[in-house]
């Protein structure tokens, strides 16, 4: 009898925690562009925050996470030869590419799924 339950409630437990999942919803606004090149004006991204992927992209696509820190998210963008860095504390999103550098100012949300 118990060993039943005891499985119900492994079961259970590991349906729940793969059911829910924590995203990272970001929205981003230029603040200043160094180079006045034709960067886009707004932007944004969704992150899974356990698997560490892009969910969602609009405004700016093609971005892929390089690295998932605890104050910063490092991102490398092939397409438009670029690669970006967003401060979770500041919520700021840095874009360089090889003859500008964009600054983002973001806001940010976690949702659970």
């Amino acid at each position: 009898m118990y060993r039943k339950k005891f499985i119900l409630f492994i079961t259970i437990l590991l349906l729940n925690t793969n059911a829910i999942s924590t995203e990272l919803s970001i929205k981003c606004y230029l603040k200043n562009n160094v180079n006045q090149n034709n960067e886009s004006r707004s932007f944004t991204k969704v992150i899974d925050i356990d698997t560490k992927k892009i969910t969602s992209q609009k405004g700016i696509k093609f971005d892929k996470i390089v690295h998932y820190g605890e104050n910063e998210i490092i991102f490398n963008n092939d397409i438009y030869e670029n690669y970006s860095v967003y401060d979770t504390t500041y919520n700021l999103w840095s874009i360089f590419s090889k003859r500008s550098i964009s600054l983002y100012k973001c806001l940010s949300q976690k949702t659970s799924n």
